[in-house]
C-alpha cells in the first residue's frame, strides 16, 4: 500500500468513524460478528424457538381421551354393581402411540434442520454485509484519495491562473471535478452507512459496528470443485430429507389409526342409602367395594375419514419429494451459475493483483508531479487522474465481487 493510499485510508476511517467512534463504537472481527448473530439474529431465535416447540410437543404422543367417570344408582338395589362409580378409559392400539412419537421425534428432527439451515442463511449474510461494510469503506478511502488530488489540482490552476498561465478553464474544470467527487463521497459514505445499519441489525448490535479489518482483502476460501455438487450434505438438503422422514412418519401413523382401539374400565361400590325413594332394602355388599371390571375393543365402523387422513398424508410424502427434488435442481443450478462468477471474478482479480494497483499508484504519481511542474496539461492530467480512480476502484469491486461468489458458494455447500 502506497503512501498515499494509506494516509487516505486512515483519514476515512477517521472521518466516517469519528462520529461513531464517540457514541461508543464496538470493533468486532467477522468471527464475533457471527457468534454475536448466533445469539441476537431474529431469525435464528424463531427457529430455536421452533426446536424448543418441537421438543416440547414429543410429550404428546401419549394423549389417550378423557377419562370417564360416572356414577351409577338404582333404586331397587343393594350393594352391588348397579350401584357404584365406575372409571373407564380408551386407548387406540399401543402402536399408534409408538408411530406418534416417532413421527414427533421426526417434526423435532426437522425444526434442527432448519435451524442449520436458518443458521447457515445468517453465516451467509453477516458475512456478506461485513465484507459489503468493507467495500463502502475503502470506496470512501478512495474518494478522499481523490479529494486530496482534486484540491491540489484546484489550487495549482487557480495559482496559474492568478499567474496568467492558463484559461479560466482550467480552474473551472479542476473545481467541477472537485464538486462532482465530493457527491460520490457523499453517496459513498451513505452506502457505508447503510451497509453498517445492515450488518448491525443481523448480529442484533445496540451500537455501531466497526469492522476490525483495516482494509478490504480477499477472503481465502475456495470451494472445492473436485467430485461436484452433493446437495443431499448440505443444510437444505438435510433439512428436505428429514421433511420427507416426517411425512413418511405421518403416513405411518395414520395406517396405524386403522387398528381397533381398546376400552378398559373397573366399578366400584357406592351406595346413598338415603336415596331410597321406594322404601326398599338397600344393605351394602359386606365382603368389598370392588365390584369387577371391563375389558373391550373399540372397532371404527366408518372409515371414509381415515381413509381421506391418510391419502392426505400419501400425498404429504409426494409433495415432500417432489420439493426436495425441486430444490435439489434450484441449489445445482445455483451452484453451477456462482462457480462460473467465480471463475470469472477471479480472472479479473488476477489483474488487478498483478499489475493493476502498481500500475494506477504510478499513474497517479507521474500526473500530479508532471502537472505541477507543466509537463502536462490539465486536460491529459484529468484524464489519468481518472485513469487512476477507475484502476483503484475497479480493483475494490473485482475483490467485492469474488468476495460475494466465495460468499454464495460457501453457503450453498453449507460452509461455515
Amino acid at each position: 500500500m502506497n503512501t498515499i493510499y494509506r494516509i487516505a485510508l486512515i483519514t476515512a476511517l477517521a472521518t466516517s468513524g469519528a462520529a461513531i467512534n464517540s457514541r461508543g463504537a464496538e470493533i468486532m472481527t467477522l468471527a464475533e460478528c457471527i457468534d454475536s448473530a448466533a445469539s441476537h439474529n431474529p431469525a435464528l431465535q424463531i427457529a430455536s424457538g421452533a426446536v424448543e416447540k418441537a421438543r416440547i410437543l414429543k410429550g404428546t404422543a401419549f394423549d389417550p381421551e378423557q377419562t370417564s367417570l360416572t356414577l351409577k344408582q338404582e333404586t331397587t338395589g343393594g350393594g352391588g354393581p348397579e350401584n357404584g362409580i365406575t372409571v373407564s378409559q380408551d386407548f387406540e392400539f399401543p402402536t399408534v402411540y409408538v408411530a406418534r412419537h416417532k413421527a414427533l421425534k421426526a417434526e423435532e428432527e426437522l425444526e434442527r434442520r432448519n435451524y442449520a439451515v436458518a443458521l447457515n442463511e445468517t453465516v451467509r449474510d453477516v458475512t456478506s454485509a461485513y465484507y459489503t461494510l468493507l467495500y463502502f469503506r475503502e470506496m470512501v478511502s478512495l474518494r478522499l484519495r481523490q479529494d486530496s488530488l482534486y484540491t491540489r489540482f484546484e489550487h495549482i490552476a487557480s495559482v496559474r491562473f492568478d499567474n496568467g498561465d492558463c484559461s479560466p478553464l482550467e480552474p473551472m474544470n479542476a473545481r467541477r471535478l472537485l464538486n462532482a467527487n465530493n457527491v460520490a463521497l457523499a453517496e459513498a459514505r451513505n452506502n457505508c452507512e447503510e451497509a453498517r445499519r445492515k450488518l448491525m441489525f443481523l448480529i442484533g448490535a445496540e451500537y455501531p459496528v466497526e469492522p476490525a479489518d483495516m482494509s478490504l482483502s480477499v477472503i481465502n476460501s475456495t470451494p472445492t470443485e473436485n467430485g461436484g455438487y452433493n446437495f443431499d450434505s448440505t443444510p437444505r438438503g438435510e433439512a428436505a430429507a428429514s421433511e420427507i422422514e416426517l411425512s413418511e412418519r405421518n403416513l405411518a401413523v395414520t395406517r396405524h389409526e386403522f387398528l381397533p382401539g381398546i376400552s378398559v374400565g373397573a366399578t366400584a361400590q357406592a351406595l346413598i342409602k338415603s336415596f331410597n325413594p321406594y322404601n326398599v332394602d338397600r344393605s351394602r355388599f359386606e365382603k368389598g367395594d370392588f365390584m369387577g371390571f371391563e375389558v373391550g375393543i373399540t372397532v371404527p365402523l366408518f372409515f371414509g375419514a381415515q381413509r381421506a387422513r391418510a391419502r392426505a398424508a400419501k400425498k404429504d410424502l409426494e409433495i415432500a419429494q417432489l420439493k426436495s427434488e425441486l430444490l435439489r435442481q434450484e441449489a445445482e443450478n445455483e451452484y453451477s451459475d456462482a462457480m462460473g462468477r467465480m471463475h470469472a471474478a477471479r480472472k479479473n482479480l488476477e489483474y488487478y493483483n498483478g499489475t493493476g494497483k502498481e500500475e494506477a499508484a504510478e499513474i497517479a504519481r507521474i500526473a500530479d508531479v508532471s502537472y505541477a511542474l507543466g509537463d502536462i496539461d490539465y486536460v491529459e492530467y484529468m484524464a489519468n487522474l481518472e485513469t487512476a480512480y477507475e484502476m483503484l476502484a475497479g480493483r475494490a469491486e473485482a475483490i467485492n465481487t469474488y468476495n460475494q461468489t466465495i460468499i454464495t458458494l460457501n453457503y450453498l455447500t453449507g460452509k461455515q
